[in-house]
């Protein structure tokens, strides 16, 4: 039977872009081919993980490599480990420890500066932290030579999150940074698409203010495929709300400059770790606070989708005694 690597999230999408892209990464390398689980919250969420993987069903989910995004596919992804003796991944701030698995994947931003530092400086141990998410948008080719012929230049990548445990989104908000971002560049256009988190009256501010000849804006309503990545490609610069690391982390890895949109915070508790986030890409100049008025900088690459492809790699080729 060929090499597999088996994906295992929950089916969000933000969950789902990141156990792809890693996977995609790794099966280049190595020649898998991939499979995906979703998994259902149920226990995952209250027992911890080591206990939750007893209750877990794994017929059907043989793999070589098992990747799991987020804490509800932990219990899962240990207990495909055991039964069949795959390299277990676990991506995201692991829950009963880092030793639980055979290689973890983690944000910076999860933990904090004495922990992070302390993470870092054990060279051989099985933990990589990264600088934001990994995901499927590493190196952004060119658009279609027609998608958004009509929008002038200068583009501007404007990408949408939604409220969440530590930022508020309501419409009001959205009219007022579309209004900036606007009001900003009288004359250069606008690539603009909502999140499933925008939510639809969100989504319908949105929609007014990005409403004319020199706009494109994607609300999802109509059903249509969303062009993201031919936004990735065709914008000159960025826009991003502060609430998601995902747009933030593959604007950043898009090689053009990114300037933060900061929404109301709900929780100085819940924000913390968006900050020190925010706080790791300006510190290296990969994005700016948007302050009204757009800035022009050649932000450093970033691709830490391949970074973190290559260490797991590595730690699976030296546990199963295979050349690098």
């Amino acid at each position: 039977m060929p090499a597999l690597i088996r994906i295992i999230t929950d089916g969000r999408a933000g969950m789902l872009a990141q156990a792809r892209g890693l996977a995609r990464a790794i099966a280049a390398a190595g020649g898998f081919e991939t499979a995906e689980t979703t998994v259902a919250s149920g226990i995952s969420g209250v027992l911890p993980p080591p206990l939750a993987a007893k209750f877990c069903q794994t017929g059907g989910m043989r793999a070589d490599i098992v990747i799991g995004c987020g804490a509800r596919a932990q219990p899962a992804l240990l207990a495909v480990k055991k039964k069949f003796g795959a390299f277990a991944v676990c991506i995201e701030k692991p829950r009963g420890g880092a030793d639980l698995f055979d290689a973890v994947v983690a944000p910076r931003h999860d933990y904090s500066a004495a922990a992070a530092a302390e993470i870092e400086a054990n060279k051989n141990g099985n933990m990589i932290l990264i600088l934001g998410s990994v995901g499927g948008i590493n190196a952004v080719s060119k658009p279609p030579p027609s998608a958004f012929a009509a929008v002038p230049n200068p583009k501007t990548g404007v990408l949408i999150g939604g409220e969440n445990r530590a930022y508020s989104m309501t419409p009001a908000v959205c009219r007022e940074f579309a209004a900036q971002i606007l009001a900003a560049d009288a004359s250069g256009g606008v690539l603009a698409t909502a999140s499933r988190r925008t939510g639809e009256e969100n989504a319908r501010a949105l929609a007014e203010e990005f409403s004319g000849g020199r706009c494109f804006f994607y609300s999802g309503a109509d059903g249509a495929e969303n062009p993201y990545a031919d936004i990735l490609a065709a914008a000159d610069r960025f826009a991003v709300t502060c609430d998601s690391v995902n747009l933030l982390s593959e604007a950043c890895a898009a090689g053009k400059p990114v300037q933060i949109i900061d929404l109301p915070q709900k929780s100085a508790r819940a924000a913390a770790k968006f900050r020190r986030f925010h706080g790791d890409l300006i510190s290296r100049g990969l994005a700016r606070r948007w302050r009204g008025a757009f800035e022009e900088w050649t932000p450093p690459g970033l691709d830490e989708t391949a970074r973190a492809a290559e260490f797991v790699w590595k730690r699976y080729c030296a546990a199963r005694g295979l050349r690098v």
